[in-house]
């Protein structure tokens, strides 16, 4: 295949005074006394501009007493969007390609979230031998920061329950709090990597680990 043709055209676009004349000129034809007035750009300039515009077969051009006067060509308008469905997804693919493209973010997203925030679990042998001692809530709530008690029965079958209850919205903050906390990783960090201002990390925190209390408050 040829791209000789298609490198010119290119190139001819790839000029913002170009691209300003193209746009000046969607009006119609126009004089080049009109086009320097409009573009606010020298007579040498303009000409500079105009011929590589009219090789390249984008401007058709005529002259007039003393000054040439300029207009799109149909042809190499047609060129042009030619050229753009030539290098680009066509129409009936591209429902198919923004999937596959937002399946693939997705799947870095979580690479990269799990190289930044490596699992840790407690042992589940652990949790239920400490889950025979006292009430969880008592045990917790004079020393413990509520998350903590959460963490702690991050294997709990109990926990899975109610993390299953949550939006997915929530299930990632919540898996990002979880590795963070394990791994001391700070609530301002946390908020740089969700995206999101640091008050609302904490409004959301207290509205996922209120939700996830009382769905543990249920089966104890």
């Amino acid at each position: 295949m040829d791209y000789k043709a298609d490198v010119r055209l290119i190139k001819a676009l790839a000029d913002e005074n170009r691209l300003a004349v193209l746009r000046a000129l969607q009006g119609g034809e126009k004089c080049g006394c009109v086009l320097l007035e409009e573009l606010q750009i020298t007579q040498p300039t303009l000409s500079h501009h105009m011929k590589i515009l009219c090789d390249s077969g984008m401007v058709d051009s005529c002259k007039d007493g003393k000054w040439m006067h300029y207009s799109l060509s149909l042809e190499g308008c047609h060129r042009l969007r030619c050229l753009a469905d030539k290098y680009s997804i066509k129409d009936a693919d591209f429902a198919d390609y923004k999937k596959c493209n937002a399946e693939h973010s997705e799947d870095m997203r979580r690479k990269e979230e799990k190289k930044k925030y490596p699992r840790k679990f407690v042992s589940l042998d652990k949790l239920r031998g400490d889950d025979s001692d006292t009430d969880n809530h008592e045990r917790y709530s004079d020393n413990r920061w509520e998350e903590e008690y959460i963490l702690d029965k991050l294997q709990a079958e109990e926990l899975h329950k109610a993390i299953e209850q949550l939006t997915e919205k929530e299930k990632r903050t919540f898996e990002v709090i979880a590795f963070a906390v394990l791994q001391g990783i700070s609530e301002r960090e946390m908020a740089v990597y969700l995206g999101i201002p640091q008050k609302t990390l904490n409004n959301r925190k207290r509205k996922i680990f209120e939700k996830i209390r009382k769905k543990l408050a249920q089966t104890e």
